[in-house]
């Protein structure tokens, strides 16, 4: 599932589309910000949802806290050690 949309709290009285998730053991759950997908490489292409579904699967075996130090390792390897201009804001639930 795809949500996207304003980070909340961002702007005073902002509606927001709620959805339902099931999740069931082993299930992770990635909120990231634009910063995360939006990073550049040298040749101009963004990281983007497929390379970021790449890296959590890689560290798919580590507690929440790995997951996150992955993908910022990943992005970082990606961007070629080029600068990030946003923010890269990653929350990652596990569930057991």
């Amino acid at each position: 599932m795809n949500v996207e949309g304003l980070p909340l709290g961002l702007i005073a009285g902002a509606r927001y589309e709620e959805c339902t998730l099931r999740v069931t053991p082993g299930d992770i759950l990635v909120l990231a910000s634009d910063g995360i997908l939006d990073a550049t490489n040298a040749a101009d292409e963004e990281y983007g949802y497929e390379r970021l579904a790449q890296a959590v699967r890689a560290n798919r075996s580590l507690p929440a806290a790995g997951v996150v130090e992955g993908i910022f390792v990943d992005v970082s390897d990606h961007a070629a050690g080029g600068e990030i201009e946003d923010d890269r804001t990653t929350v990652v639930l596990k569930v057991t």
